[in-house]
């Protein structure tokens, strides 16, 4: 009985691999991403799972043939799944000196600004803010984030009437925060909606924070379905040529600012921070 259990397992395995060069790029890449993240994880508690492995290797390497993943994704999957030393580091790349003080401080001055100079923002900065945005933590890494950049006026005048806030009609420039929904394999609705908003949510908080570092002043505005119709994201999505499959998300107003509102009031960490028990 266990042979053939073990026949039958094989058997399945055997057809799932059949079935990836079969998967959309979306599925695949999601895929690679989950089952590599997965067994990253095993290796951790040094424990190796041959099916997993196998198949995070097959999903790897039709990933790399399609060249739909990145050079550090690709590094990722060879020292995951092959044991290989990585060659560099973007983290390394970079020179961090700031004090975990420096970090709270960022931390708790950044504020909502909803008023803007019109000096350029560069797209050097812009590329720093999506950066920061890009290394958040996201359920079994699927990265489903994109973010769409404007600086058009007509555009953000668009917006504006969307969402209705003046301070999007004054922004000199926005940025879309969309969500790709096939990234989420789930039947219920609920489910993708739960996971994709945490994960939207952490990019958004790592883009806002860079973003105050760098001097630029933000503000988080939702898109939410009591504040945006369907009807009113199909215009946003027509006119920012967006797929249909992306879930947009958060507006980001943004700019250069000589603004600092000052801190709200916040809660005593003795009445929100609970031990053992609530």
């Amino acid at each position: 009985m266990k042979l053939i259990k073990k026949i039958y397992r094989v058997f399945k395995f055997s057809l799932k691999l059949n079935q990836i060069s079969r998967y959309s790029d979306d599925k695949l890449e999601t895929q690679f991403r989950k089952k590599t993240h997965s067994v990253e994880n095993s290796n951790k508690e040094k424990k190796f799972n041959f099916f997993p492995t196998m198949m995070a290797r097959a999903l790897f390497v039709e990933a790399k043939k399609r060249d739909i993943i990145s050079k550090s994704e690709i590094e990722w999957g060879n020292n995951v799944l092959y044991g290989e030393p990585r060659q560099t580091s973007e983290i390394s790349s970079y020179n961090v000196e700031d004090t975990e003080e420096d970090l709270l401080g960022i931390i708790k001055t950044r504020r909502s600004v909803r008023n803007w100079t019109y000096e350029e923002v560069s797209m050097g900065d812009f590329k720093i803010m999506i950066d920061a945005a890009r290394w958040a933590p996201s359920s079994c890494n699927r990265q489903p984030w994109h973010f769409l950049i404007t600086k058009d006026e007509d555009k953000i005048h668009l917006l504006y009437k969307v969402r209705g806030q003046k301070i999007i009609k004054n922004a000199p420039c926005c940025i879309l925060v969309t969500m790709n929904t096939k990234a989420y394999q789930y039947k219920k609705e609920e489910l993708i909606d739960h996971y994709m908003l945490q994960d939207a949510a952490a990019a958004i908080q790592n883009l806002l924070l860079m973003a105050h570092y760098l001097d630029l002043g933000a503000c988080w505005v939702n898109l939410a379905t009591n504040n945006v119709t369907e009807e009113s994201k199909d215009k946003i999505r027509k006119r920012f040529g967006i797929p249909r499959h992306f879930e947009l998300i958060t507006l980001i107003p943004i700019g250069k600012t000589d603004t600092a509102p000052a801190p709200p009031g916040r809660k005593d960490i003795k009445d929100i921070m609970h031990m053992e028990k609530f």
